[in-house]
């Protein structure tokens, strides 16, 4: 196939499956609740990975931990300046 006629793979495509996975396992309402709601955002907002989106964009955060659970990183926000 010519790369030029492959079909787009749209980038919200494995968010979505990972909040769908999420919502189906939750025992949580809230979560759930959040959950459906974040999914509603991210197929009604193409361009919800991206800053310039006006009503909102996804951001990821994760904790860094030791492997004996002692010290975490912190790292500050420039933007939000947090």
């Amino acid at each position: 196939m010519n790369p030029s006629t492959a079909p787009a793979i749209d980038p919200r495509a494995p968010v979505l499956e990972l909040l769908r996975a999420y919502a189906a396992c939750t025992t949580d309402r809230e979560q759930s609740r959040t959950a459906v709601a974040m999914i509603d955002f991210v197929q009604n907002e193409a361009g919800c990975l991206w800053r310039s989106c006006v009503p909102g964009h996804l951001t990821g955060s994760a904790w860094i931990v030791s492997p004996d659970r002692t010290r975490v990183l912190l790292t500050h926000h420039r933007k939000l300046d947090k």
